[in-house]
């Protein structure tokens, strides 16, 4: 349907109208919400507690539920009751109590044990528990519990005790808390405020409001009690409570109360919501009372789906838990916070004056004021000054304005225009202003036809003055800073332009500019800078973020971007960290060699950033400018806050669950690890790993780690973990684990196999020794009995006897030497044979052993000879053989 433009314009005016206020007076948070359709068995939730590893216990109707933010386990069967009401913290155990009973979960080492402490009767008697709800473990170790049938239970010392406070048809529920003094208080529902006397030990009515109470909170010595129409404050006096402050809520009912250490309450109201209610104004009685939002995406703001509220409970980190009946609501704050009633434009120029009023321009000027919820808008109404492009404020709570024209304005603290300069016929819009120290006004200016070389200047007696070639600058400038010792540097375009500093007592700049042993664009050019307590000075440009330390400038490594990535702003903060703004990717954090990235999941309405709008407001905060609005750090002191250490709920080794302890693998073995890192926040985890020291695995969402094909030997596994949404990583977890070497590499297999060789060699060379001695044995015995050469045949000469066997009486001494000399030189170390007629006696022969023995071959006298190596002896077996051979010759009858 088309309206006319003029209804257009009114709708938007109306619409503007209407959100406008509830923009102002809210409060907004990241919300995560579990219910019956993510995890939760309901979307009754009674209570939750956060507990030493920020994991979530949470009480519904129908059981128990643990979770991590990514993972849900259900308790029914481990209760004597699945209806669980509320828990208690004690730095040992979390107590929580339901319709049977109490019962306490502590941690074990295969997971979670839940136990009864205290059962409950289904009817009032006076030694036991009475369908206990609400739990308060005092500061001398005693539980105190609200019960069903209008009295309290009080474990002492293991002993259980039943105070009867108010009996009778309207039976109700009680609340706890003890103030700053140590007073202990039990509030009643049906307006009765009774107190521990501290010299009695007795409960006693110390007041009476007449009227019924929801909730109750107390804070340092003041109680606030819930109301059906809002928030009673009462204050000690004396011996009597006074009433003090009182908070409507505009007739609706305080289900649920609480109140965080910088005194700031919480209301759930009945059938609306959450609020919160603004102390900022206390001391005159106007607090405010805020809604309270869901602000997922900076351009809009949710209503929270809660409106029947249960309990309020405060988290760690600054977290709020939402109990209600559609189920259970993480509330926190995000890295950065949008600022109420700003456009979501392109932020142009962003400054702070000491007075810690900050100045932001998006063609309308807004001047930001510091509140007790955070930050306010004021615009101001600057239509004499033409559009503004660039503001900054003086120290005398002046301060300047430059338009789009080229005309400068200095303004008093009442906007008024005192003093006009005109510049253009200089060139059109001045987009950058810098007083220093000396209140001298510098200013860029954009060029019209020809570029401005050099940078403008105001002197304090209001004088123009010119910086350009003649004073040492020789190119155009985008940018002026000056450190904290007073030193001025300009930043412009150029390969060799791009960095000056001014020389006061000469009045001129100096160029710094060193080369790069890298690459630089043709269009190069410098949009920040800031010098760091170290004197280094960052440059943010086209071609990335680049160190500069006087003697060396250099890029830096901005890992897991592109190279050239332009940086549009950079600031740094006392700690040392450095802030860049880029034009695509947010802003990026780095100290000590870590880059962490934050974008829309840290609170940036864009990761489109502007030009020279990063700055550290005076209260510390980090500002940032992007092209969608101006956001700030929600702390004071900007730190991205640690991810918490992973943990492994499950360790397979081949597909099979094994235990962390002793951990021992095969080389062809797989392991898979499944982690789990505390995910209330609604971000997603990263994981990373390292094997032994080495690089950091890439990161990766999925939650599992699998692990195969690793060579022998010991390892120890880290793994870390990071939320997005402006988080660092965790500390590692270790796990250590062997991987053993196949069973022929082992040590043990190999000594194993030694010992048996060495066992094997001495049973073998016993055998031997054995077969040798039997041998020689029956050599010996064949010698002594003149044996024929049949024993021969069961002997090892088995060779020699057969080459003998063609021996015959009419063999010649020639044939029998032949055949002889070929079977003896195949026995080692024997190199010759002979028989010589005549001879009994034969010198050494010097070429080798000689061993000679006379005998008588058919009658005739002959020596018989065996020559063997060079300088070895004669074996025991070698002599006998040979003596069994000269006996057998000897025996060969005459022809």
């Amino acid at each position: 349907m088309n309206f006319p433009a003029a209804w257009r314009y009114r709708g938007v005016l109306g619409m503007m109208a209407f959100i406008m206020p509830m923009l102002l007076n809210a409060q907004a948070y990241h919300l995560t919400w579990y219910n019956s359709q993510n995890g939760l068995p309901t979307d009754q939730v009674r209570h939750v507690v956060q507990d030493d590893s920020d994991q979530l216990w949470i009480a519904t109707d129908q059981g128990l539920v643990h979770t991590d933010g990514q993972n849900f386990q259900l308790f029914q069967h481990e209760l004597a009751s699945q209806y669980c009401r509320y828990f208690w913290q004690d730095e040992e155990q979390i107590v929580f109590s339901h319709d049977a009973g109490l019962s306490s979960i502590q941690p074990g080492p295969n997971g979670p044990l839940i136990e009864g402490l205290q059962g409950a009767s289904i009817v009032p008697k006076k030694d036991a528990l009475y369908y206990p709800s609400r739990l308060y473990r005092d500061r001398q170790g005693q539980l105190w519990v609200s019960q069903a049938d209008g009295s309290v239970g009080l474990l002492k010392e293991g002993q259980f005790h039943r105070i009867s406070l108010e009996e009778g048809e309207q039976r109700p529920q009680f609340f706890f808390g003890e103030t700053e003094t140590g007073d202990l208080y039990v509030v009643s529902s049906n307006g009765k405020l009774y107190l521990r006397d501290k010299a009695s030990d007795k409960i006693v009515e110390a007041a009476n409001l007449g009227r019924a109470i929801y909730s109750f909170c107390t804070h340092n010595d003041q109680l606030y009690l819930g109301l059906s129409d809002g928030v009673q404050q009462l204050e000690l006096a004396g011996d009597s409570w006074r009433k003090t402050n009182f908070y409507p809520t505009e007739n609706a009912r305080v289900n649920a109360l609480a109140i965080d250490s910088s005194h700031s309450l919480f209301l759930g109201l009945q059938d609306q919501g959450l609020f919160y209610l603004d102390l900022e104004r206390q001391a005159t009685g106007s607090a405010k009372l805020l809604r309270v939002y869901s602000n997922n995406d900076p351009h809009r703001v949710d209503e929270l789906p809660f409106r029947q509220i249960n309990e309020i409970v405060l988290g760690k980190n600054g977290a709020i838990l939402v109990c209600a009946e559609e189920g259970l609501g993480i509330l926190r704050k995000r890295f950065f916070e949008s600022v109420r009633g700003l456009p979501n434009g392109n932020t142009m120029s962003l400054a702070f004056s000491a007075a810690a009023e900050g100045y932001v321009n998006f063609g309308d000027v807004f001047r930001l004021h510091p509140t007790h919820v955070g930050y306010r808008a004021e615009t101001l109404d600057l239509s004499a000054a033409g559009t503004v492009n660039s503001v900054f404020p003086t120290a005398n709570r002046s301060w300047w304005v430059g338009n789009s024209n080229g005309d400068l304005y200095r303004l008093n603290a009442q906007n008024q225009v005192q003093e006009r300069y005109d510049f253009t016929e200089r060139g059109n819009g001045i987009f950058y202003l810098l007083e220093d120290r000396q209140q001298r006004l510098w200013f860029c200016q954009a060029p019209e036809d020809q570029p401005i070389i050099g940078i403008g200047c105001i002197l304090p007696d209001g004088q123009k003055k010119e910086y350009g070639k003649a004073e040492g600058l020789d190119n155009r400038i985008l940018v002026i800073r000056e450190s904290a010792q007073g030193r001025i540097y300009a930043g412009g375009i150029g390969q060799s332009t791009y960095l000056y500093r001014y020389l006061p007592e000469e009045d001129v700049f100096v160029n710094l500019s060193l080369p790069f042993d890298f690459y630089v664009s043709p269009n190069f050019e410098v949009h920040d800078l800031t010098i760091d307590q170290d004197g280094v000075v960052w440059l943010a440009t086209t071609d990335g973020l680049l160190r500069y330390d006087g003697d060396r400038v250099r890029n830096l490594d901005l890992v897991g971007y592109q190279a050239d990535l332009e940086v549009r702003a950079v600031t740094h903060l006392d700690d040392g960290s450095i802030w860049i703004a880029t034009d695509t990717e947010g802003i990026l954090y780095y100290q000590d060699g870590e880059l962490l990235s934050l974008g829309e999941e840290s609170g940036l309405p864009s990761k489109v950033m502007a030009y020279r709008a990063l700055s550290r407001g005076p209260d510390g905060r980090l500002w940032a400018g992007t092209a969608e609005g101006l956001v700030y750090s929600y702390h004071p002191a900007p730190q991205p806050a640690t991810t918490a250490a992973p943990w492994i709920n499950s360790i397979l080794r081949n597909e099979k669950e094994v235990g962390s302890n002793k951990l021992q693998l095969q080389t062809k073995d797989q392991l898979d690890l499944s982690l789990s890192s505390n995910g209330h926040y609604g971000f997603r985890t990263f994981y990373s790993y390292q094997l032994n020291g080495a690089d950091w695995s890439k990161p990766n969402s999925s939650p599992q780690i699998s692990l195969m094909d690793l060579s022998a030997g010991d390892y120890q596994l880290a793994v870390r973990a990071k939320k997005e949404g402006g988080y660092q990583w965790s500390v590692p977890l270790q796990l250590s684990f062997e991987v053993a070497k196949p069973w022929w590499q082992r040590s043990s297999t190999q000594l194993t196999v030694v010992l048996a060789a060495i066992v094997f060699f001495f049973a073998w060379y016993r055998w031997k020794r054995g077969k040798y001695r039997a041998r020689i044995d029956q050599l010996r015995k064949a010698l002594a009995g003149g044996e024929k050469p049949a024993i021969m045949q069961r002997t090892p000469l088995a060779q020699l006897h057969s080459l003998l066997r063609g021996i015959t009486p009419e063999s010649s001494l020639n044939d029998i030497e032949d055949r002889c000399r070929k079977a003896l030189i195949s026995f080692p170390e024997i190199v010759d044979f002979q028989i010589i007629r005549g001879l009994t006696e034969l010198p050494e022969s010097p070429k080798g052993s000689l061993l000679s023995k006379a005998g008588s071959f058919r009658g005739e006298a002959v020596t018989y000879q065996i020559r063997g190596l060079e300088g070895v002896a004669f074996t025991e077996e070698q002599r006998l053989l040979f003596d069994l051979l000269t006996t057998y010759l000897d025996q060969i009858p005459p022809v």
